[in-house]
């Protein structure tokens, strides 16, 4: 027993080709989800699986073995950067949830673990970049990259056959998103971390179910509550900004840093709207066709339904949205 798992026994041949095998699957979908940008979104919310189910049956340095293999060809076919950006990412994250699952921690624990783990990991990353560029740092590469990239948007757009005014209209929003980007790219960064770290764990322990092992929460992600503390960082951010805004007080640092760290909050309250929208779902059971209708209407309007999770995550600091309900106490 590990930490309430019952681990499987293999033979050494067994456990051989089950190493070689999902070392092949975990490179193939490497390489699919790197020449498929629609096919990665797929496979990065599934690619830390193997390497944590084959952490769990066998232990943690068989992992860690898989992980350096898997992190070597990957050097060797995609590049040393790709390779170590895996490794930082996924691979960094693999663990810790592996080490979360086997040991029950609750989904606070092994959602801000993964997060630290990954911010340290990917800054060792970022400073190996950084000493690769020759005209400039870091930032300046990436607002370079941005800017680039937006700007032959523009481009293939202006040479469409359609009205000037919609050109216009697009290069305007192109414009204003292009210098959003520029300015919370980092805030960015850490929200999407955040939330690619909850939909691996939530993948891998639904399929760790399905596989029969028997997974036992320490506390259901339903019950996931964020500190009261958490909130002043909501307000002090959410201040850095307004006080800009408002032309209170004219700092570009302090108002960068504002934005970025206000994006990571909204984030997290995200989260939150998203427990809380996960206890109500299962004390209604609704329809399934409801399921159906709630999916189609996040496709159409995929802003109204961010707001309403966020909201609903940020006001349960103050209101209790999950009260107690028949079988989810």
């Amino acid at each position: 027993m590990m930490g309430g798992i019952r681990v499987p026994q293999a033979g050494r041949i067994n456990l051989v080709r089950e190493f070689l095998f999902w070392t092949a699957v975990i490179i193939l979908a490497l390489m699919l989800g790197a020449y498929l940008p629609f096919a990665g979104v797929v496979i990065f919310a599934v690619i830390t699986f193997p390497l944590v189910l084959f952490s769990i049956r066998h232990d943690t340095l068989a992992g860690v073995l898989l992980l350096g293999a898997v992190t070597g060809l990957s050097v060797f076919i995609f590049g040393k950067f790709e390779g170590l950006f895996f490794l930082c990412e996924f691979g960094a994250l693999s663990q810790v949830l592996a080490y979360g699952i086997r040991h029950n921690l609750s989904h606070e624990k092994t959602i801000f673990s993964s997060f630290l783990i990954i911010i340290v990991t990917m800054s060792v990353w970022l400073v190996s970049i950084n000493t690769q560029i020759k005209d400039g740092n870091l930032n300046d590469y990436i607002k370079k990259e941005i800017t680039e990239n937006f700007n032959q948007s523009i481009e293939v757009y202006n040479k469409l056959e359609i009205k000037r005014e919609q050109k216009e209209v697009f290069k305007k929003v192109a414009q204003t998103t292009r210098n959003y980007l520029v300015k919370t790219y980092w805030g960015i960064y850490a929200g999407f971390t955040l939330l690619m770290i909850v939909l691996n764990l939530f993948v891998c322990e639904r399929l760790l179910a399905l596989l029969g092992f028997p997974i036992t929460l320490a506390i259901p992600f339903y019950s996931l509550k964020l500190s009261e503390h958490f909130i002043w960082g909501f307000i002090i951010s959410a201040g850095m900004v307004a006080v800009n805004i408002l032309s209170l007080v004219k700092r570009e640092v302090l108002y960068l840093a504002g934005l970025n760290l206000l994006i990571v909050f909204l984030t997290l309250y995200f989260i939150q709207g998203l427990a809380i929208s996960n206890f109500w779902w299962k004390k209604i059971h609704p329809p399934v066709s409801l399921l159906f209708l709630m999916f189609f209407l996040m496709m159409v309007y995929p802003s109204l339904f961010l707001i309403i999770l966020t909201g609903g995550g940020l006001s349960d600091t103050w209101f209790d949205l999950r009260k107690a309900a028949p079988g989810l106490q």
